[in-house]
């Protein structure tokens, strides 16, 4: 809560602060919560100023009164549709802005092709910015182009799109924690981060245990950050790990779940909002399953393809 200080009201000066803080009165909240002829006594101010004083933290520090149609427009307005009907039905209309959504899964299991299409997607369907941080050197504009040239879009509008992505490839978490200081968010509709175990395995985890964990934190506060503040979804990717129980077989989706863990360590594993394992199935396709969420129940699945046109 904000302290009272002599930049809150022309009338507050040194004297006056110190009087109140002798009676206990410190923040914001202690000066609404006291009662205003009490107030002039212990700061020598007249009635006025109290009320000037108040209506002055009033306007600073509560919330403002919204409309119930524009609280519902604006929540509309909050959710990006990946593209992808399976998945943006799975997420309940697609990424919630403000939040962290993480893809997890084994190498070759379609995290960076997932990426790929969403990023086209979203640059296709909007007139905003996606920012594409790029660790592992796997963006292909090529690629890109392939999805959009298969859906069918026009060569002036291949460019458009591609155009709304921005690419920056990097090796380090400094470089990361640099490049989201620096960006310009307006007009920021998503943010990829494409992969994060590539910016942290670089760490010693015997030599530069304070190193790593200091470097998540700042990197988790920081996108944290940057969602809230913003409004805008942000998607990581990262690798898991399966642990197999031989004695104790079982098929369920949440006792499968139990056995396979995102890597990152225990410090991450409550950062993303939203956690999904996308997964190889036995024929061409993918599952993806919610890991965990705040909002999504646990363990509902949706099933997509890789094809030409990007992720269906």
């Amino acid at each position: 809560m904000a302290r009272i200080t002599t930049d809150l009201h022309l009338k507050l000066s040194e004297s006056a602060v110190s009087n109140l803080q002798s009676k206990k009165i410190y923040t914001v909240f202690d000066l609404m919560s006291e009662d205003s002829e009490k107030l002039m006594q212990y700061s020598g101010l007249s009635y006025q100023d109290i009320l000037d004083l108040k209506n002055t933290v009033t306007k600073l520090y509560t919330g403002k009164i919204h409309k119930g149609p524009d609280l519902l427009k604006a929540s509309c307005n909050g959710v990006t549709k990946t593209g992808i009907q399976s998945l943006d039905y799975l997420l309940r209309g697609g990424l919630y802005a403000g939040q962290i959504h993480e893809v997890c899964g084994v190498s070759s299991s379609g995290k960076s092709q997932l990426c790929h299409t969403v990023a086209v997607n979203v640059a296709q369907n909007s007139d905003g910015i996606v920012h594409y941080i790029d660790t592992n050197a796997d963006f292909s504009a090529t690629r890109a182009q392939i999805i959009l040239e298969n859906k069918g879009c026009s060569e002036e509008m291949q460019v458009l799109v591609l155009e709304r992505i921005s690419v920056t490839r990097v090796k380090t978490i400094q470089e990361v924690l640099s490049l989201l200081h620096s960006f310009q968010w307006t007009n920021t509709k998503l943010v990829i981060i494409d992969s994060l175990p590539a910016l942290f395995f670089s760490f010693d985890p015997d030599l530069h245990r304070f190193t790593y964990t200091y470097s998540l934190n700042i990197f988790s506060n920081l996108i944290r950050w940057v969602a809230g503040e913003f409004n805008i979804p942000i998607i990581t990717t990262n690798s898991v790990t399966y642990w197999q129980n031989y004695a104790e077989p079982d098929s369920s989706p949440l006792k499968r779940l139990s056995s396979v863990k995102p890597t990152l360590g225990t410090y991450w594993h409550s950062v993303p909002n939203s956690r999904l394992l996308l997964e190889n199935t036995k024929s061409e396709g993918r599952k993806i399953t919610v890991w965990k969420s705040s909002h999504l129940p646990s363990g509902s699945t949706c099933y997509i393809r890789i094809t030409n046109a990007g992720v269906v």
